[in-house]
């Protein structure tokens, strides 16, 4: 079967008006109210000088590691991993499977780390989304300046806040319980490092980020989650892939 944009434009539209979803994107006014006990989430900001140290730091500096580990409980622990991004944006809704308490059988919750280096528009959560499947909550943006980072738990649904491109910067890092090492070792000594071109976000880009707001539930089941799980390397996915020119979701 030949398919070309068109009618995978068409395609999305159909969903759509036949099943309407409604995505309602607010700014969060006061992240730094919001913690990793209640919501799963917590921001914070580094000063210019811990900014710096991580900035020529590709792994997490031991100054800035302390100061994560102190928000969460006793023996929690960094990956030695990073995910480094530039000029590319995750825009679709997803969790994070490859290190995730839910995908990978973890004993205790595992956390993200995303250190921004830009000022704007950073990550759009859907607070209190560990457990849920099916009615997911509204997203929330989160806006910050140079040096913000932001944690929260893996199983969160999340997704790169939107602007009007895809330029921006920033480093993720993997926290688990020393426990549940083990269970990642798929990630341990991995340093990624993924390049884009900056473009413009256009409408499809932003059917597509609803539609995988209200499929979330879909890349729950472990078979189809696995299938675009970034260490796959999936012809349909591949497929689909490069005709939407779409960034996967999995991190």
């Amino acid at each position: 079967m030949n398919f070309n944009n068109n009618t995978i434009i068409i395609f999305l539209l159909f969903n759509l008006f036949l099943f309407p979803h409604y995505l309602q994107e607010k700014n969060y006014n006061q992240p730094e109210k919001l913690n990793i006990y209640d919501y799963g989430i917590h921001v914070l900001n580094l000063n210019k000088e811990n900014i710096n140290i991580q900035y020529n730091y590709n792994k997490i500096h031991p100054i800035v590691e302390k100061k994560i580990l102190k928000l969460l409980p006793n023996n929690y622990i960094f990956l030695n991993y990073s995910y480094e991004i530039k000029d590319t944006s995750i825009y679709t809704f997803h969790r994070d499977l490859t290190s995730s308490k839910s995908f990978n059988n973890l004993t205790y919750p595992s956390y993200t780390l995303i250190i921004y280096f830009y000022k704007g528009n950073h990550l759009s959560l859907c607070k209190k989304s560990q457990n849920i499947s099916y009615i997911i909550p509204q997203p929330y943006t989160i806006y910050g300046n140079i040096g913000q980072c932001i944690l929260f738990d893996a199983d969160l649904v999340h997704a790169s806040a939107l602007s009007d491109n895809t330029k921006r910067y920033c480093r993720q890092y993997k926290i688990t319980h020393k426990y549940d090492v083990k269970k990642l070792n798929k990630l341990n000594g991995k340093w990624i490092k993924k390049t884009g071109s900056p473009r413009i976000i256009t409408t499809i880009d932003k059917i597509i980020r609803m539609l995988s707001h209200k499929y979330i539930f879909l890349f729950d089941i472990k078979y189809i989650g696995s299938l675009i799980e970034r260490k796959h390397n999936n012809k349909i996915i591949n497929f689909i892939s490069k005709k939407l020119k779409l960034t996967f979701f999995y991190q």
